[in-house]
């Protein structure tokens, strides 16, 4: 797996301040008029369609050359479309279309997958996907903005009518955003045109403050009696939203929340300018932005305090006198009893949003696609349980996911604590389905860091050696368990592998040099990534050749395991071998491994062996071996081919010679959390077969025991079928208890051995009194934490049999 790239920390900040300069810089309504100018521009493109590719084709905004980059491509097309009314038709829809009908092709392309890894220094950060075309418009708006204000000319007039176009449109197509955010760049605009931010800048914020109300408040008067400007569209569209959401919360108080049927809120609350937002000049923009929103508000009329300190401020406005101190300290103060009154405007809005579960039920009840992970997780309690319950009522499955997840932290993540998990709960790198989401990026995030902590856990149990080793680690029969299980162990055991892809990361270990099999192909774990691939590679191979939950598995053969012996282990080595069944050597094998000072451990990865062996249970020509993991009294049932049906009532049927017998039963009373039912027929290494013929097998939750599982809960199961010297497993689930519970496992149909009989050999298991055969069972954690001592612990059997 590719490593993520780091983000560029060195990346251009893009505030009011910047974006507006870096506009100004190329839109300079005093120079760009003159013929010279024009004759430079317009050679800069071939044609006015060339001019509307550029601004079509323009790429996210990143840094202050990308957004001069895209006021050069307007104003180029501004000055080619000149006087032609067609002409700036065609520019208009094209901004149109950048913004609101293309729906984010940038955006898009990144989720799929698209963009080149060597784009991504240009590309703008995944922090601002979705947001690339709204940054185009506000650029491309204000850029329109700046030429609005030009000496009186076609251009200017254009432009003017432009922007109200455009402004009208984002107040219908665009949004709350839009419209906030519109006003928050045309009030900066406006601030930086009246000397306000250069006012703030010599001579401090009050004066500023003071100079920007004073500024507003005059203005208003006069643009009363003038035609309307975007910002003044803009505002008033904000004002009347606010508005419209106060009626709504009065309809719905005076209903008691009884009509299900009212009207929701908008989201203009969220997105609406204040003056507790932003620092330094954005501050004081938004002040002022708060300002002129509510002032047109009907219901701020209902506040007196509000209406007497509007009026206090009108008053200073008017009055001949010059601005000095006192009027800066009086203007201040009515500003902030305002401020005071737009604070619990704002707080009964959001007071009721929170009420409703706004942000999130709201955007989920319009589109439940468009809750994202960052939404839930910043989401209050109250909020993120309405829902909840949204989604149960709607059986919203990835809805739930994402509410599941939204305390989960990869920083946090624990190890493994079984082999069977890691493969139950894998996701595919190469899937696209987990990749183009937050949530299928946290999940990969977590299972990446889920197995560098299990590697860091495994180190950790590493004892001191006082030499150098050599270990090889294999797994042959193909059984997934076992081949992450020799991929983790190796990755701990060997001084070569980096846990941090860099190799930042130092491990404190002693020299070990590891060589891995999986099968008969010698593989290397050097890096985190090599690890990830090759556990990724190994889980979802088997998943896509696997049609259903069965899987079949062939035994490593003595053959097998005495050629790896044989071809790959020197003197005073070790061998690890993951296996699913006991292992058989040959005794002169053994013999050769004890005068070789080498030593072999045999771990078995199935849990079906530990427990088989643990309860003492018999292995036949065909062995049929039910597991579980909680304390219900499930029953192994089979009905054999002369019809005879063997369960706990009846353990013994099938015929006398090659029949079947139920030799374990467990958990009558719910005494076990890891229990085993076991049925053996004939005899394999007597020459005895299993009947031919068809047989069924199926399960039974005789009862609920326990605390695990809920009484009516299912209860998950796996069954295994030794036949042939082959293993086949399956899995299912009992619901209920007694006959309605019965799950069929599986039939089949048994035509005799075809497979050579066993051969008389040792076995690891029964070999594991011996000094250079040891043995261990197990698919948890802690299981391979114990093999992390297998090297010293071999060194001391040395010791003591010298």
């Amino acid at each position: 797996m590719a490593r993520r790239s780091s983000r560029n920390t060195q990346q251009e900040k893009l505030d009011l301040k910047s974006i507006s300069a870096a506009i100004s810089s190329i839109v300079q309504p005093e120079t760009f008029l003159s013929e010279k100018a024009k004759e430079e521009k317009t050679t800069e493109v071939l044609s006015f369609e060339d001019a509307l590719q550029a601004i079509e084709t323009a790429c996210r905004p990143s840094t202050l050359d990308s957004i001069k980059s895209i006021a050069e491509s307007l104003l180029s097309a501004v000055l080619l479309a000149g006087e032609d009314v067609q002409n700036w038709k065609l520019l208009l829809l094209t901004i149109v279309r950048k913004r609101y009908h293309m729906k984010s092709p940038e955006a898009k392309s990144i989720k799929k997958g698209e963009e080149k890894k060597e784009q991504d220094q240009n590309a703008f950060s995944r922090d601002a996907s979705g947001h690339g075309e709204r940054l185009c418009f506000y650029v491309l708006l204000a850029s329109l903005h700046h030429l609005s204000r030009t000496p009186a000319s076609c251009i200017a007039e254009y432009s003017r009518k432009a922007c109200r176009c455009l402004g009208r449109l984002a107040i219908a197509a665009g949004g709350t955003r839009d419209i906030c955010y519109l006003i928050e760049h045309l009030v900066y605009e406006d601030l930086v045109q009246n000397d306000v931010i250069e006012t703030r800048k010599c001579e401090g914020n009050k004066r500023a403050i003071s100079t920007a109300v004073i500024k507003l408040l005059s203005s208003s008067e006069n643009e009363k009696s003038s035609e309307p400007t975007i910002l003044c569209d803009l505002v008033k569209a904000a004002a009347d939203l606010l508005d419209k959401d106060f009626l709504i919360i009065e309809g719905r108080d005076n209903n008691n929340g009884l009509n299900k049927d009212v009207e929701l809120q908008s989201t203009i609350n969220t997105f609406v300018p204040h003056h507790d937002r932003g620092t330094n000049e954005r501050r004081l923009v938004q002040s002022i932005a708060e300002l002129m929103i509510w002032s047109e508000t009907e219901h701020s009329q209902s506040d007196p305090k509000f209406v007497q300190a509007m009026a206090d401020l009108k008053s200073s406005t008017l009055s001949l006198l010059p601005s000095n101190a006192s009027m800066d300290d009086k203007i201040v103060t009515n500003l902030h009893v305002v401020q005071t009154s737009i604070r619990r405007f704002r707080q009964k809005l959001n007071e009721s949003s929170r009420r409703q579960g706004f942000s999130l039920c709201s955007s989920y009840t319009m589109d439940p696609k468009a809750v994202t992970l960052s939404m839930v997780k910043r989401g209050r309690e109250g909020d993120v349980m309405s829902l909840e319950k949204l989604a149960r009522k709607k059986q919203d499955k990835n809805t739930m996911k994402l509410i599941s997840n939204r305390f989960a932290d990869p920083s946090k993540a624990v190890p493994i604590q079984s082999l069977r998990d890691l493969c139950t709960n894998w996701i595919s790198l190469l899937d696209d389905k987990g990749h183009d989401d937050e949530l299928g990026e946290l999940q990969l995030n977590i299972q990446e860091a889920t197995v560098k902590a299990t590697i860091r856990k495994l180190i950790s149990k590493i004892p001191k050696i006082s030499s150098k080793k050599e270990v090889v680690i294999a797994s042959l029969d193909g059984k997934v368990e076992n081949d992450c299980a020799a991929i983790l162990t190796a990755a701990a055991m060997d001084s070569k592998f980096c846990l941090d892809d860099e190799c930042e990361e130092k491990l404190d270990r002693d020299e070990c040099t590891v060589t891995l099999f999986i099968k008969e192909k010698r593989t290397t774990v050097s890096t985190l990534a090599e690890v990830l691939s090759l556990l990724d590679g190994i889980i979802c191979t088997k998943r896509c050749t696997s049609n259903s939950d069965d899987i079949d598995t062939t035994p490593a053969t003595t053959k097998d395991v005495q050629n790896l012996i044989e071809r790959h282990l020197g003197s005073n080595s070790h061998l690890l071998l993951f296996a699913s069944t006991d292992v058989k050597i040959e005794q002169r094998v053994l013999a050769n491994l004890q005068l070789e000072k080498n030593h072999v451990h045999c771990h078995l990865t199935d849990g079906f062996q530990y427990r088989m062996q643990r309860e003492k249970a018999k292995v036949g020509d065909m062995t049929i071996t039910l597991a579980w993991d909680n304390e219900c009294d499930l029953d192994l049932h089979c009905i054999c081919p002369n019809g005879d049906h063997i369960s706990y009532s009846r353990k013994e049927g099938g015929g006398s010679i090659g029949g079947g017998y139920l030799d374990v039963d467990m958990n009558v009373h719910g005494e076990s959390k890891e229990p085993v039912e076991n049925i053996f027929f004939g005899d394999a290494e007597a020459g005895i077969e299993a009947a031919k013929g068809k047989y069924k097998v199926f399960v039974q939750n005789y009862a609920y025991h326990g605390k695990t599982v809920n009484d009516g809960d299912p209860v998950p199961w796996r069954l295994r079928v030794l036949k042939n010297g082959k293993i086949e497993d399956y899995n299912g689930e009992c619901i209920g208890s007694g006959s309605k519970s019965n799950a069929t496992a599986v039939e089949f149909e048994y035509e005799g051995r075809t497979s050579s009989k066993p051969e008389d050999v040792g076995s690891a298991l029964s070999s594991s009194n011996l000094v250079s055969v040891t043995s261990s069972t197990g698919d948890s954690l802690d299981s391979l934490i114990g093999l992390m001592s297998i090297v010293e612990d071999c060194d001391q059997l040395t010791t003591v049999q010298n």
